[in-house]
């Protein structure tokens, strides 16, 4: 192929053109990074106020940015029970619920207090904890009687007395009563305290020998299905087998 000397001058025109036309083109900036996500946690304290067997709560963990965030959650309290203790966050947040358990050694009767720690990577890299602190009040719940000891004085025939009986906290309570003694009659065995309720007692002289007399009457909670402290009440007297009227 034969270029005359005009070619040749167009064509280094050309290619000169080419040459400044790239050279005056700007430089395609790099990419710039990508930040890594944040964890945001919604509670960094919750009162549970008074602690009961239902009490619970909850708090959200949420991812704000692109990237992967794990996490795992603990409790420094035996009491304090975690539904889920680990995760990887996505588009929503997870949401960590925790509940109480009324028979753990470490509840305490007043006021209770314990830690969740969320520890969690960002892409893989440690980061520093999340605390939330959970409180609460825990009363007992037990079981009262109006008294310890119940003198019927001297008796001649069949009485009858009471017994009543308080609940104190805020779960349900049960008993049961007993007599150490054939000759006290108790109008129930057993029962479930509301509020406040009572066990009719009643001493029946036909087997009872003349002379002081005392039996004992044991009364047993039981909240959750574990026995409480039982209450102790003595019932006692004097019994006069006197027979007295006018023999004609």
């Amino acid at each position: 192929m034969n270029f005359n000397i005009l070619d040749l001058k167009i064509f280094g025109v050309y290619f000169a053109l080419l040459i400044l036309l790239i050279a005056c083109e700007e430089p395609v900036p790099a990419p710039l990074p990508i930040p890594d996500p944040k964890l945001i946690v919604s509670k960094n304290q919750v009162d549970l106020g008074d602690l009961k067997s239902d009490s619970k709560a909850y708090f959200r963990l949420k991812k704000d940015g692109i990237g992967i965030i794990k996490y795992t959650v603990a409790s420094n309290k035996s009491w304090l029970v975690l539904d889920a203790q680990e995760g990887s966050l996505g588009f929503f947040a997870d949401t960590i619920k925790f509940q109480v358990d009324l028979l753990a050694k470490d509840l305490l009767e007043g006021d209770n207090s314990a830690t969740l720690t969320v520890k969690s990577t960002i892409n893989d890299v440690p980061v520093p904890d999340y605390l939330v602190e959970v409180k609460g009040k825990f009363v007992p719940t037990t079981l009262q009687t109006n008294t310890n000891a119940i003198s019927l004085g001297t008796i001649k025939k069949a009485v009858s007395t009471q017994i009543n009986l308080k609940k104190i906290g805020l779960e349900n309570l049960s008993y049961e009563a007993m007599s150490d003694k054939p000759w006290v009659k108790l109008g129930k065995n057993s029962g479930t305290v509301i509020s406040t309720d009572s066990i009719s007692v009643s001493i029946d002289p036909t087997s009872l020998p003349a002379g002081p007399f005392e039996a004992k009457v044991t009364v047993t909670p039981k909240v959750l299905g574990v026995l409480g402290k039982p209450s102790l009440v003595t019932i006692s007297g004097i019994y006069d087998d006197t027979i007295t009227g006018t023999i004609e």
